[in-house]
């Protein structure tokens, strides 16, 4: 099978589609054409179907990047747990207006190589 399947080439076009996914998602106007449309089902069907064939997207992206950022923590020797009670702390600072010990709780973080992002969700955090 020396170069009969050429699997760089096709996750190459692969992502090809994915991109032009994206830039119909992107586009306003675009996106609301009825050629695109159909083009934007053509390519989640295809992208789907190529995407067993290759084993990638397969999996949650949030919990993906949950995974990805727990791994690199691990590398650093950086707890989650210990990181989350940072955080349960510091939200509850700030519900306090205790604004001066939640930024020292961010700074502590940041020491120990943690980024805090505040999203109207809650704080989430990630690896420097």
């Amino acid at each position: 099978m020396e170069d009969d399947l050429n699997t760089a080439a096709a996750l190459g076009q692969l992502f090809n589609a994915v991109r032009l996914a994206g830039r119909i998602a992107e586009d306003k106007k675009l996106r609301q054409s009825e050629g695109a449309r159909d083009l934007w089902a053509r390519i989640r069907k295809d992208v789907a179907e190529w995407a067993k064939v290759f084993g990638v997207f397969d999996e949650n992206p949030a919990e993906f990047l949950t995974a990805l950022r727990d791994n690199r923590a691990a590398r650093k020797e950086i707890d989650p747990s210990a990181v989350q009670t940072k955080l349960d702390e510091r939200q509850q600072a700030r519900k306090d207006k205790d604004f001066a010990r939640s930024d020292a709780i961010r700074d502590e973080l940041a020491d120990m190589g943690v980024e805090v992002k505040d999203t109207p969700q809650g704080a989430t955090w990630d690896v420097i």
